[in-house]
């Protein structure tokens, strides 16, 4: 379902040689409004004339058919996760530099026109200094197997808060679970601390019933709300000017309007797609390389991990009996 809009993009920008699915039908309906050809996977490692490769398949076959790619000599885009494993996210990384290739994720928030408002808002000091971060993401389905609300959802708040934070996590707690399928974690919290000191926590979830894509960047001058579920465009980057509390005695009062914050138009897909062939020429290394998408996916992993090990600890131990409520007896004050 990713991967026509992938080709849409690519194509758009003159640069779809080929289109590769196990699916021959799908593939010369995807390929033909762009003269593209339709190959398979060998056809294209073989081709010395394709110097690229995007990568939009089922996780579990990241690491065989970007490896593949990267030894053949190509510069390979990967969607996320990079990987299924902190091993395979490793190898990869690892075969890009022995090759000299480059290895880009696709975290696509990274690429939000409004997300890279925000980040130069942060970086001018326009929130003052960064207290707090938090992310929803929420929806219901589509269910992908391994891909659980973690893998599918979290991985790209995740990406977008080592991007923000400009620091590493230094502490990952996660607590999730699903009441439809074992072994799985269709919703999930996850609360981090960064080297910084920065606080942060996410929500995930494939169970709700509305759609929730929101962005918040708490400062002590003020706080800026990403909301990618706004009614309209303008209402997707919000300022607000509200001072954190520098004391217990500060008092705070009613929150200010926000204030609408212009960015620039352009779809986060098509940013993307161009950064990676703007990189790809220039040498450049993509701001989603395989170093960072390597990070995600060893937080992912320690995030399930987190979870088995929350659903193996021992249950508190049951509440003792209240007996009856004692009789109370009202008097007019």
């Amino acid at each position: 379902m990713w991967g026509r809009n992938v080709i849409r993009n690519f194509g758009q920008l003159g640069a779809l040689a080929a289109v590769v699915d196990t699916d021959t039908a799908r593939a010369e309906e995807l390929a033909t409004p762009f003269g593209s050809d339709v190959a398979t996977l060998s056809d294209v490692l073989g081709d010395a004339s394709i110097e690229a490769l995007a990568v939009v398949t089922p996780s579990d076959t990241h690491h065989r058919i970007g490896r593949a790619a990267l030894i053949a000599g190509k510069h390979v885009f990967i969607e996320k996760p990079l990987a299924r494993t902190a091993f395979e996210a490793a190898s990869l990384v690892e075969t890009a530099a022995l090759h000299n290739r480059t290895l880009m994720v696709g975290h696509l928030m990274l690429f939000h026109p409004a997300y890279e408002r925000a980040r130069q808002m942060v970086e001018a000091g326009a929130l003052g200094e960064l207290r707090y971060v938090y992310a929803n993401r929420a929806a219901f389905g589509r269910f992908r197997g391994a891909d659980d609300a973690l893998w599918d959802l979290m991985c790209h708040d995740l990406a977008v808060f080592l991007d923000i934070a400009q620091s590493d996590v230094d502490t990952l707690r996660v607590v999730g679970a699903c009441p439809l399928f074992p072994q799985q974690a269709e919703f999930a919290h996850a609360h981090l601390r960064f080297d910084s000191g920065l606080e942060g926590h996410i929500f995930a979830s494939r169970l709700h019933a509305f759609k929730e894509q929101r962005l918040v960047l708490v400062g002590d001058k003020g706080t800026l709300v990403l909301n990618d579920r706004a009614a309209t465009p303008a209402e997707k980057l919000m300022f607000y000017d509200s001072p954190v509390p520098h004391d217990d005695h500060q008092m705070v009062g009613q929150v200010p309007p926000g204030k609408p914050v212009a960015y620039d138009a352009g779809e986060p897909l098509r940013n993307e797609c161009q950064h990676f062939l703007d990189c790809v020429r220039s040498g450049h290394t993509p701001r989603s390389d395989g170093s960072q998408g390597r990070r995600v996916v060893e937080l992912l992993a320690h995030g399930t991990e987190s979870i088995r090990t929350f659903a193996r600890s021992p249950a508190l131990p049951t509440k003792p009996a209240l007996g009856p409520r004692p009789a109370v007896s009202a008097h007019p004050v």
